[in-house]
């Protein structure tokens, strides 16, 4: 999955410079991703969704990328049965802290969606940037967006590393994490 992550990044990276035709698509591919951050700003302030807010991400999510949240999701809830006596300033159950979609601990402060590069038919890889309250903090990602059942919905989203000592990583292979216990 990690070899994916980065052919995904480096064809992203790759490129980002090269001429785009105008294709009213990628605009609104462009703009479905901006509406869902702009939306998700406050459904999505930490830890995994749940209840009410599982819901409302899952009309913007593809079906694989719901099940992994849905499978995280029970895994987090196991986790929480097997360790009932967890101290909870100590021991956190797994994903219990960050905002899955922005790659942070913390929530950010804004974000610019940049220009989408169309990958395939009914593909694009949206680049965007997010800030955060920490001044000229700020990282990068590519939301890859594709159409099921006739909508737009998000496939992956990928976090591009700062500098060599971090790597890149997918969210979907952030949700598959487990404890070796």
């Amino acid at each position: 999955m990690r070899r994916f992550c980065l052919v995904l990044a480096f064809c992203s990276v790759a490129f980002s410079g090269a001429p785009v035709e105008a294709d009213d698509s990628a605009n609104d591919a462009a703009a479905f991703v901006r509406y869902f951050f702009e939306a998700s700003s406050e459904e999505l302030e930490g830890g995994l969704p749940r209840g009410e807010d599982l819901d409302w991400i899952s009309r913007f999510l593809s079906e694989r990328l719901y099940e992994r949240f849905r499978d995280a999701l029970e895994y987090q809830e196991e986790w929480i049965r097997r360790n009932p006596d967890r101290p909870p300033m100590y021991l956190k159950p797994p994903f219990a802290d960050g905002v899955h979609f922005t790659g942070s601990p913390d929530a950010i402060s804004s974000f610019i969606v940049l220009r989408p590069q169309p990958q395939m038919p009914a593909m694009w890889h949206v680049p965007i940037q997010f800030f955060f309250e920490e001044e000229g903090f700020h990282s990068e990602g590519v939301v890859i967006v594709k159409t099921e059942r006739s909508r737009f919905v998000i496939d992956e989203v990928i976090f591009l590393a700062a500098d060599p000592e971090n790597e890149t990583w997918c969210l979907s292979e952030s949700l598959e994490w487990r404890d070796s216990d």
